[in-house]
């Protein structure tokens, strides 16, 4: 019985991306693994007899989709491969690059291939089986929402699984049934007819206008069209790992579509840390009350964590172990009288959110992945960031772009402005007018609340967040002072100093890639959110923020 395993990988031209961070960053994670990851396929097909062939840029010019996308024509080139080797091996199994193999079993022996070619289907992220539905989604081209739809469309509106087509392994016999390479063309072409038979019009489904040859589409199609023989791996032999949280052990053939192999191979060092420094009530700041109280924001948080002081500690430390990340506690120390000197101008308030920024920067020195969680954010459940979201190539911390904070550029909306410093319309504003004075795209402000920031070592020196903070703080308080503003008094007057605003102006100052975490990852609790328990159920959240303070939630249960 010849059998071999054999994967693909090419350095796909950044040119001729669709998704271009999203494709820059998996090529640099597959680039710092790629021996380790050919290494790993290697040794396990030896050590079954089994052989190993690994095709590294060897697509050249061969363009099977005319297509201009290399992703597409490279996903379509290893069906050519699998095909040709079909003729040499009476076993074939195809793996991506980013697959790795956990497992000391046979998985040609474990498999019943008589059965049909073994894949795993991608059925339960469909998110709308309707055209119309799924026109009212915003999602990639490579999510199996339109994967469905083109396979779908295919069929004459056949119902159909979305296979993915990362792990294949199949008889011989039954991978020459595809005819893949044979049938692509005509496919190719109908795809196209397909799609060029919508009249443009408001009318017209925006999803179908996306068509394209998607390879995974294209062979579910032929598997369901010819009636080839198929059976569908379970998550033991095809273990997916995207960025949703998945609170699983590991299958024995694991696929790390979020490129975090760093969790399987453990070589990265990780630090969680919090800071607590206690505002005496001289220098609290006046920064209002919270609804339906008299004492200041500043006093009632001084409370509660003086309250809770010891179960947040604990909260946090046991989450660091439980991931496998060092904690450290900051609070009042040397270190940090030396930095309050320098910044003696600024309410202790902001300079504490600063010194929270610094200490980020003093960790990336030391550490490889480095969590900041406000010392009000309780660790609702133990499950690694990040194992799950790539903090590698992207800088993580919530954000909210002006649409979803509701600011629009009208006289009843700056007639209404009434908003301390710390609130995020007011800290829209401000990185509006820091980046304008800098001549940068003020149209893309954001405003991010750094409550819970992840990030790689490399991610946050490129933020480089205190090189010429002297000066950004000296350009702030002009902005503050400037009697000739262009924006509304009620505006300016809200202008301050908080490391959000200069951190959003970093941002975009130092191209820095970033991505949004969701609810899921940093809830905020507030004032007036709805019952905690309720949240709870319906957001399920890995870590809350309790903005309200109300910590006698997590805590007095």
């Amino acid at each position: 019985m010849k059998r071999i395993i054999f994967t693909v990988y090419d350095d796909l031209k950044t040119s001729k991306h669709r998704n271009v961070d999203s494709d820059i960053s998996a090529q640099t994670l597959v680039a710092e693994y790629m021996n380790k990851l050919i290494d790993n396929k290697r040794e396990y097909a030896n050590s079954h007899g089994i052989e190993f062939k690994f095709y590294h840029n060897t697509l050249g010019n061969s363009n099977l989709s005319n297509s201009d996308v290399d992703f597409t024509n490279s996903n379509l080139y290893k069906h050519q491969l699998m095909s040709n080797l079909a003729e040499k091996y009476d076993q074939v199994m195809y793996v991506d690059m980013d697959v790795i193999f956990n497992t000391s079993e046979n998985i040609f022996e474990s498999i019943d291939l008589s059965k049909g070619i073994a894949v795993k289907d991608q059925d339960k992220d469909i998110r709308a089986k309707t055209v119309k539905r799924a026109s009212d989604i915003s999602f990639g081209m490579r999510n199996p929402t339109l994967k469905y739809h083109i396979t779908k469309e295919l069929l004459g509106g056949k119902e159909n699984h979305v296979i993915n087509t990362g792990i294949m392994i199949g008889n011989s016999s039954d991978i020459k049934k595809l005819k893949f390479i044979k049938r692509l063309p005509a496919i190719v072409k109908k795809i196209q007819k397909i799609k060029d038979s919508f009249i443009e019009t408001d009318e017209t489904p925006r999803i179908k206008k996306r068509f394209y040859p998607n390879n995974e589409s294209i062979f579910s199609y032929i598997l369901e069209k010819h009636n080839i023989p198929y059976q569908i791996l379970n998550d033991e032999w095809h273990d997916i790992r995207d960025d949703q949280v998945v609170d699983r052990p590991y299958g024995k053939v694991i696929h790390f579509i979020n490129k975090q192999f760093h969790t399987f191979f453990n070589d990265k060092s990780k630090v969680v840390y919090s800071l607590y420094i206690r505002i005496e009530d001289e220098n609290l700041d006046n920064a209002g009350t919270y609804i339906g109280d008299t004492a200041s924001k500043g006093k009632r948080t001084q409370e509660k964590m003086d309250k809770y002081y010891d179960q947040l500690i604990e909260n946090k430390k046991q989450y660091a172990e439980s991931i496998g990340a060092t904690f450290v506690m900051f609070e009042r120390d040397e270190m940090y009288e030396n930095f309050l000197r320098k910044y003696s101008q600024m309410s202790e308030y902001d300079a504490i959110n600063l010194y929270k920024i610094f200490i980020l920067g003093h960790l990336a020195d030391s550490y490889d992945l480095v969590l900041y969680l406000d010392f009000d954010v309780f660790c609702r459940k133990h499950i690694d960031i990040f194992n799950t979201l790539d903090c590698s190539t992207f800088l993580r911390c919530q954000n909210s772009s002006a649409a979803q904070l509701n600011i629009d550029n009208t006289i009843s909306y700056y007639t209404k402005f009434n908003h301390d410093f710390r609130h995020p319309e007011s800290k829209y504003w401000n990185t509006h007018a820091l980046l304008a004075e800098y001549d940068l795209d003020s149209s893309i402000a954001c405003v991010f609340n750094t409550g819970i920031i992840a990030a790689s070592s490399s991610c946050i020196q490129q933020l480089d967040f205190f090189t010429d903070l002297d000066k950004i703080l000296e350009v702030m308080t002009e902005l503050k002072e400037d009697k000739d503003c262009m924006y509304p008094v009620n505006i300016q007057k809200s202008f301050g100093y908080d490391n959000e605003t200069i951190f959003a102006f970093k941002i975009v100052a130092n191209s820095v890639k970033h991505r949004n975490l969701t609810e899921e990852w940093h809830y905020k609790h507030r004032i007036r959110s709805k019952k905690y328990k309720t949240s709870m159920v319906d957001v399920d959240p890995i870590f809350v923020h309790f903005i309200s303070k109300k910590l006698e939630l997590a805590f007095d249960e």
